[in-house]
């Protein structure tokens, strides 16, 4: 009798074991995601730093900055030598990449990422944004996973995937997240979710996804700073003075599901 007993609890513990490694190898499986959709833009970004010399002379109190999208070639041609501190006690010029992603995951799920990549790290570190805007047609599906690495100019790298404030809207998702306060040889971002049919008996025609990202150019608080909203139009933050503003990066697919 004992046993039969120990050959069940067995035979349970077995069928849980395989089934969380179908599960796993199902997540890390990239084979199963296709690419249907993807675009990347490239950004300049030039800030009148707070309190310089620049701001006092033009009397001004608030942080301003000019964010224009530039091509690849411009943006390559920039040497990540100098990311440790900005050109000037004044104007500081920074570089960004920002990648949109549609993959279709399997015949329930697409796959939303959004990638963005600093070249010239900012003086300012503070509580940054990264966010995906969709149509009402899907609907966020479980959690938001988000990353953010680094390397500092000592050579330790690190990443860092839990901790931040999640924001899920109807039409957005995104992550609130500190920057790191140290000096970095290199820093990027990644946001990805699963989507689904808001409505699993309609046929979806299109889909759009933007991707978008908002540094703070001064320091705010983490509660001022989750006041957001999100949606193709991008990150809305309330407190928009806080932010610099870039065009989103928009990527389309068309098709049947």
């Amino acid at each position: 009798m004992k046993k039969k007993k120990y050959l069940i609890i067995f035979l349970l513990l077995f069928v849980c074991f395989i089934a969380n490694v179908n599960a796993e190898n199902l997540l890390d499986d990239n084979e199963l995601e296709e690419v249907v959709a993807q675009t990347t833009k490239y950004y300049k970004t030039v800030t009148v730093l707070n309190d310089s010399s620049l701001m006092r002379a033009a009397n001004q109190s608030e942080v301003h900055s000019i964010t224009t999208e530039i091509s690849e070639e411009e943006y390559n041609s920039i040497s990540p030598d100098n990311n440790i501190s900005p050109q000037s006690v004044s104007i500081e010029t920074t570089y960004k990449r920002l990648t949109a992603t549609i993959s279709k995951y399997n015949s329930y799920y697409y796959k939303y990422k959004g990638d963005l990549t600093w070249k010239l790290m900012p003086s300012t570190r503070s509580y940054d944004v990264i966010g995906l805007g969709y149509f009402a047609s899907v609907k966020l599906s479980g959690e938001i996973d988000f990353e953010q690495s680094y390397c500092t100019v000592n050579g330790v790298c690190d990443t860092i995937n839990s901790g931040y404030y999640n924001y899920k809207g109807v039409n957005g998702s995104g992550v609130v997240f500190p920057l790191p306060d140290m000096p970095l040889a290199s820093l990027t971002q990644s946001i990805y979710i699963l989507v689904e049919k808001t409505n699993s008996s309609t046929t979806v025609v299109e889909q759009e996804l933007d991707a978008d990202y908002a540094h703070a150019q001064k320091s705010i608080s983490y509660s001022m700073a989750k006041d957001i909203y999100i949606d193709t139009c991008g990150i809305q933050p309330a407190n928009y003075t806080y932010y610099d503003s870039m065009n989103e990066a928009t990527v389309k697919w068309t098709g049947t599901w």
